[in-house]
Parts: C-alpha cells; structure tokens; sequence
C-alpha cells in the first residue's frame, strides 16, 4: 500500500499541472473581465460626474432664466404703467382740446348768427329803401306825367 500510495502522490501532481492550464486560461479571462469591469467603472464614475456637473449648470441656468424672466415682467409692468400714464395724460389733453374747439366753435357760430341776423337786416333795409325809393321815384314821375299830360291838353285846347 505505501507504494501504491507513493505511486499516486507522485502522478496528482502531474494532474494538477494539467489542470492549471484550464485555470490558467480561465483566470485569464477573469483577469480580462475585472479589467473590464474596472474601466467600465471609471467610465460610470465619470459619466455620473459629468451629469453631476450638467445637474448644476441647468439648475444655475434654470435660476438665471426665472430671474431674467422675473426681471423682465417687471420692466413689462413698468412700461405697462407708464404706456397707462400717458394715455391718461393724453386723454386729459384731448378734452381739454376738445373743450377748447368747442368753445372756438360756439363763439363762431354766434358770430355767423349775428353775421347773418345784421345781413338780412341790411337786406331789409335796401329793400324797404328800394321800394320806398321806387315808390317815391314812381309818385313824383306820376306827378310831372300828369302834369305834362295837363299841359298838353291845355296846350290843345289853346290851339
């Protein structure tokens, strides 16, 4: 027995080179995979860095737009208010140049009214001193026709 036992701890190791090698290849791949894994892990950890730092700079753009925007409704508001104003001012202004021109408007008419009232007075006039004129005018020729026409009656009436 002590020489089979010697005769088989002499031939083990002789096996167990031989299942090195398949270790040995299979270790390589492990070796390979854990390489692997490592880059892959750095690639994760730079990835998750880089999207950390995308993370911060569209929050710190998010809060650069708000305040724009905020700055800008303000500065609307403010143009709002003052486009207000002056609309007030300006329909202030046109009433009161509405109130002018119809005051301009009421004094011409009442100089037209009182134009036209002297022009159909001053028309009366020449015609009442028209007709009185040629009434008279017909009166006095009526007189000397008559008076001609009596002296040539008496002038026939001599012969």
């Amino acid at each position: 027995m002590k020489l089979l036992t010697i005769a088989l701890l002499l031939i083990t190791p002789i096996f167990a080179f031989g299942q090195g090698e398949k270790d040995s290849d299979l270790d390589r791949k492990i070796k390979t995979l854990e390489v692997r894994n490592q880059k892959l892990l750095s690639e994760l950890n730079s990835v998750k860095q880089s999207n950390k730092r995308l993370e911060s700079t569209v929050s710190s753009m998010s809060e650069r737009i708000q305040g724009e925007i905020s700055k800008s409704q303000e500065l609307q508001a403010q143009n709002e208010r003052a486009m207000n104003l002056a609309l007030v001012e300006f329909s202030k202004k046109f009433e009161k140049q509405n109130e002018t021109v119809k005051g301009v408007q009421d004094s011409l008419d009442s100089k037209f009214n009182k134009q036209l009232i002297f022009f159909f007075l001053g028309m009366a006039i020449v015609v009442v001193i028209a007709v009185v004129s040629t009434k008279s005018a017909s009166k006095s020729a009526m007189k000397q026709n008559v008076a001609n026409w009596n002296d040539f009656q008496e002038h026939l009436l001599k012969k």
